[in-house]
């Protein structure tokens, strides 16, 4: 039979290793909505420069992507990709449940973002149909 001071070691090393696994949950949860808003705030300052790109090239037409000069403190993000048909812009990334959903919330259920299937891009006013370069699957916002 173990002892009482055996015991409490067993016990003293089990809840140290339940404390431990719950502070790691904890701070992955914390590292993905950190990421999740991160993306949405990038996001964001790409539909910004997207929109000044089209201001001053309005007959555009074609992948804006790697057109656009970013301010030095903005880190590239190759996720985000930008393109622009008939005078409409896009802005679009592939969809990450977290930042659909702080996209929606910051823009306060702007009809200007949606989600894509294979033809279109289902915003909160029903489908609007999508340029064949932006992949089903994608978070996307139209200037």
């Amino acid at each position: 039979m173990l002892g009482t001071n055996t015991m409490m070691v067993i016990l003293f090393i089990f809840i140290g290793a339940i404390s431990y696994r719950a502070v790691n949950e904890n701070n992955r949860q914390a590292t993905v909505i950190a990421y999740d808003q991160a993306a949405a705030t990038t996001f964001f300052l790409y539909v910004e420069q997207l929109d000044g790109f089209l201001s001053a090239n309005p007959t555009f037409t074609g992948s804006v992507t790697t057109q656009i000069q970013f301010p030095a403190w903005l880190n590239e993000n190759k996720d985000i990709m930008m393109y622009v048909e008939n005078g409409r812009g896009y802005v679009y990334m592939s969809a990450k449940s977290n930042v659909y959903d702080s996209l929606v919330s910051r823009t306060e259920n702007s009809s200007m973002i949606g989600l894509t299937d294979s033809n279109s891009i289902i915003t909160n006013l029903g489908p609007i149909p999508k340029p064949s370069v932006i992949p089903q699957n994608y978070i996307v916002y139209m200037i």
